[in-house]
């Protein structure tokens, strides 16, 4: 009994020991099954996970204004090309796209009346050209009705008519015009008015004979030598040595 109760007491005394710090061994402790700062861990809350976590894209420096990146180059722009405006007619449809001859200077003592009529032909002129025709129709008849002899009235009618597509009414006071016409170039402008009349109306062979009518009086007249259906007829109307 005694050396029972001398090898109980042995056992509790040798689970008891202090270390060198005061700290009771125990008997786990001595055999390495635990170690030292698992135990002085033990009375702390656990510590959680850190989560892993995807990379974070950084963000791109700021580029100074009007300077491009280097990795990422701007798409090239398309300049911006105009587009081709066409000529505008200069008194009215494209068949007068062509400036027509100046107007020859009034005399000093030209009558108030002879002044008021031209000046009625250059506001019918004008309404021409912002294709108002109906109403420069009206300032050309006034102007006539002003001074008859005015020599670029009887014209402006006509023109105005071919506007309008009264291309018989144009005809008859061309036949007028030519009479009245001041010179060569603007007798030439009367034949080549007769000639579109022509063509508006289907005479194409018409046509092409009042073109070289105007031709003959004015070689350079552009607009006539472009709308000519052959070379050839030239050379057949023009006069004879």
């Amino acid at each position: 009994m005694l050396l029972a109760a001398l090898l109980a007491w042995g056992s509790a005394f040798s689970q008891n020991t202090p270390t060198d710090d005061g700290t009771p061994v125990t008997p786990l402790l001595r055999q390495g099954t635990i170690h030292e700062e698992d135990l002085s861990a033990s009375g702390q809350e656990p510590v959680p996970a850190v989560p892993r976590t995807q990379p974070v894209a950084m963000p791109r420096p700021a580029t100074a204004p009007g300077s491009a990146a280097v990795d990422a180059p701007s798409p090239p722009t398309r300049s911006a090309v105009p587009e081709p405006v066409p000529a505008r007619a200069a008194e009215g449809k494209p068949d007068g796209s062509y400036e027509l001859p100046p107007f020859t200077p009034l005399a000093a003592a030209a009558p108030p009346q002879r002044r008021a009529s031209r000046t009625l032909v250059e506001q019918g002129r004008a309404l021409l050209k912002a294709e108002k025709y109906k109403a420069a129709l009206a300032r050309f008849e006034q102007a006539i009705g002003l001074d008859a002899a005015n020599p670029y009235g009887h014209y402006f009618i006509a023109r105005a008519h071919y506007f309008l597509e009264n291309y018989r009414d144009s005809v008859n006071f061309l036949d007028v015009a030519v009479a009245r016409a001041p010179d060569a170039r603007w007798l030439a402008e009367v034949h080549v008015l007769r000639a579109l009349n022509d063509a508006a109306s289907g005479f194409r062979g018409r046509a092409d004979v009042n073109y070289v009518r105007a031709l003959t009086v004015n070689p350079d007249h552009a607009f006539a030598l472009g709308r000519l259906t052959t070379i050839d007829t030239v050379d057949d109307a023009r006069p004879k040595q």
